[in-house]
């Protein structure tokens, strides 16, 4: 199909191509950023809504903000990224309507676009294949006529108006039994969200036992496992949010452990390669740094023309110096006392007259 070629990600293809400026392209453009969601910008998957406001969020991504700002501690309670009101995961409910709604345009996002484009590109010989199509239907309209009046006159003749033998009565099937107990599915029971567990004070054995328990890594410091486990409760309580469907179904634990592994390592692949090429934060800001200073170098003409940093970093050197200078030469009076605490009098104030 032609629908296959295009991007399900790709959220440019409404205001782009034939559609550039066209209203109707930025109108489903604007149906589309609907069905997106707020925080990953991508399509909800298994959105959820807080009571309190409403607004819409993939269940992964909003239960991770809360399960972020409730590791901060202190005051820092969980909000909604849109309204700033308070919430709370126990507040999230699953938006069934909207989980069709994604699923439905997702699959008709190709075809509809393909419709669009044909009849902008068809637009303007409109008026030709419309004269055309008014000839062929008034020549289909006759034939029809002629075919009605043929089948008219051929009811009304002796060899149709025999009376018809009985037909025998066709045997009926019997009836099979539908319960088919290795033809049918596997259904398992859903999900049962769980709260976050408590990790305050816990030991790096048992956290390991818990990491084990889970089917997902074991490795690293107890701060590192700490957070694997509550991610892992979060994604897991995400997953619950699914609905299983004929098309879709919820994930087995051993699958969710699985998934979660995976992302894992692959975002530590990518945080080592990003430390290989130097893309890291930190290097980006040293190399913008260094930037920095070497283009100012470049402006300035002989010692007085140097870049201000150059004249800041020299003051403060010879500052240091001069300090670590006089704690030397402190020392070495005081050795020569005999090893003695030298005692700093303060001036006493004289009496105003």
């Amino acid at each position: 199909m032609e629908s296959s070629s295009h991007d399900d990600d790709d959220e440019y293809i409404w205001t782009t191509g034939p559609l550039q400026g066209d209203t109707i392209g930025s109108g489903i453009k604007e149906i589309e950023n609907t069905l997106k969601c707020l925080i990953c910008q991508g399509w909800l998957n298994a959105p959820v809504s807080p009571k309190r406001c409403g607004h819409t969020f993939c269940s992964l991504c909003i239960r991770s903000a809360i399960t972020q700002r409730q590791s901060k501690g202190g005051n820092v309670h969980p909000i909604c990224p849109i309204c700033r009101d308070p919430i709370d995961q126990r507040d999230l409910v699953p938006n069934r309507s909207m989980a069709d709604l994604v699923d439905k345009f997702r699959g008709l996002r190709g075809v509809l676009r393909d419709r669009i484009v044909a009849g902008c590109v068809n637009g303007n010989s409109s008026s030709s294949s419309k004269s055309v199509s008014v000839v062929n239907g008034g020549l289909c309209e006759d034939r029809r006529s002629s075919k009605r009046l043929r089948n008219k006159e051929g009811s009304s003749s002796p060899s149709q108006s025999q009376p018809s033998q009985p037909s025998q009565p066709e045997p009926q099937p019997e009836p099979t039994s539908s319960s088919n107990p290795q033809g049918s599915p596997c259904l398992l029971p859903p999900l049962q969200k769980r709260p976050q567990p408590l990790l305050y004070g816990v030991k790096k054995k048992a956290l390991q036992e818990m990491c084990r328990a889970e089917g997902i890594l074991s490795s690293g410091s107890e701060t590192v496992m700490k957070e694997r486990i509550l991610s892992f409760v979060t994604f897991y309580n995400s997953e619950c949010d699914v609905v299983s469907t004929s098309s879709r179904r919820q994930r087995t634990v051993g699958e969710l452990a699985a998934a979660f592994n995976l992302d894992e390592a692959t975002r530590h692949k990518l945080k080592m390669r990003e430390g290989e090429n130097g893309n890291t934060g930190e290097m980006r800001d040293f190399k913008r740094l260094k930037q920095k200073i070497e283009e100012n170098a470049k402006k300035g003409e002989g010692e007085e023309g140097t870049s201000h940093i150059h004249k800041v970093n020299k003051r403060f050197d010879e500052k240091m110096k001069g300090g670590f200078d006089s704690l030397i030469q402190q020392l070495r009076e005081r050795d020569k006392g005999g090893g003695r605490r030298m005692e700093f009098k303060p001036e006493r104030r004289r009496a105003s007259p």
